[in-house]
């Protein structure tokens, strides 16, 4: 996924946290922000439509995403997530999507179905995580059976 990435952690400065260097193609996020926060790093993101957002904040959710209109790329590891919902703030844009290694919970993955740009053969994560695929392969596929009938 990274040549290299910027580590973001709470208390950061976001008037000294700057563009992304050449050789960084990831903001990897391991604490919750503030709304600004996000925002911050939504902007420069948006300069870099070849970066990725890695999540692995221990949040139960990804709403945080609602901060990042248009990201492509996304990578979440956090065993404490309990929705995917969050993705729809992203679902018209994202383009890969990777996954760690799971969670302490298990949770559906019916909003994958809602990313639009990516046809039903491409729906498959970038990542996943070793030994899921198969079963989360037919569930995606299940689930989008469900929504074209």
């Amino acid at each position: 996924m990274t040549s290299r990435y910027r580590l973001i952690e709470t208390g950061f400065d976001p008037a000294t946290t700057g563009a992304l260097q050449p050789d960084e193609n990831a903001f990897r996020i391991r604490d919750r922000l503030t709304d600004n926060e996000y925002r911050h790093l939504a902007g420069i993101l948006a300069q870099r439509p070849d970066a990725w957002l890695w999540l692995e904040d221990r949040s139960p959710d990804i709403e945080c995403l609602a901060h990042f209109p248009g990201l492509r790329r996304l990578m979440v590891t956090s065993l404490r997530l309990e929705s995917w919902a969050g993705l729809r703030h992203v679902a018209a844009s994202l383009q890969d999507l990777g996954m760690g290694d799971g969670t302490l919970k298990r949770i559906s993955i019916a909003p994958m179905a809602d990313l639009s740009p990516m046809t039903a053969s491409d729906r498959r994560p970038a990542v996943w995580p070793s030994g899921l695929a198969g079963v989360m392969e037919r569930q995606v596929a299940e689930r989008l059976d469900d929504t074209t009938e």
